[in-house]
């Protein structure tokens, strides 16, 4: 497990729709004008987390997407070759005209 220090930045919201609603942030909302929003407070927390490899993450995610492309295109191929198959069923005589 690792660990990390953090500061939440603590907002209301003046008007808008947000207004009156308490907002907790990551980050520090320099010029707060346009926002139309109040910092009212602070608090530093230690966050606990999992410290994940991200590159076997990563390699995991697009596995996954390869599967799943995999299986998509599986299916499209399947109907392509089922349409084949009926077409493939079809019999014509030279004049076109079906037997």
């Amino acid at each position: 497990m690792a660990k990390q220090m953090v500061t939440l930045y603590v907002i209301k919201h003046a008007s808008g729709f947000m207004e009156g609603e308490i907002e907790i942030s990551s980050y520090e909302l320099h010029n707060m004008s346009h926002y139309d929003a109040v910092l009212i407070g602070t608090q530093e927390v230690e966050v606990e987390y999992v410290d994940v490899d991200i590159r076997a993450a990563q390699i995991s995610k697009l596995e996954e997407a390869v599967q799943k492309e995999r299986a998509e295109s599986q299916s499209r191929v399947n109907l392509l070759l089922e349409r084949i198959s009926k077409l493939q069923c079809i019999s014509f005589d030279a004049d076109g005209v079906k037997l």
